[in-house]
């Protein structure tokens, strides 16, 4: 997902409990490289077993090079997350189309 991201905007997460195991939700607007504005919604991410790995210089050194922390995505009505597309919609004359395209345009089927 991480190479198509231009930008992270209001990112929203939460957490909640469900038979007394903690989940966590995650709701963002992302904008992607192509300049579309895209809704992503996980609505469930186990938080009871996290994992962590982390990369030190070495056995003395106490700097952290890189770390990762893994989550367990988990299924609501057999969906993970759900991805949708908001971005505006820019409403323009055929003139301005044409204009902007550099040639006549010819509309069929509609």
């Amino acid at each position: 997902m991480e190479h198509f991201i231009q930008t992270i905007q209001d990112p929203k997460v939460g957490v909640y409990y469900e038979k007394d195991k903690p989940y966590m939700f995650l709701e963002a607007n992302v904008r992607s490289l192509d300049g579309r504005l895209l809704k992503y919604n996980i609505p469930r991410i186990g938080l009871s077993e996290v994992t962590m790995e982390i990369e030190k210089n070495d056995q003395y050194c106490i700097s952290i090079v890189k770390s990762k922390i893994s989550f367990s995505v988990l299924s609501v009505n057999d969906v993970f997350a759900t991805v949708t597309d908001i971005t505006p919609y820019k409403e323009m004359t055929l003139a301005e189309i044409e204009k902007k395209l550099g040639h006549k345009v010819k509309i069929v089927g509609v």
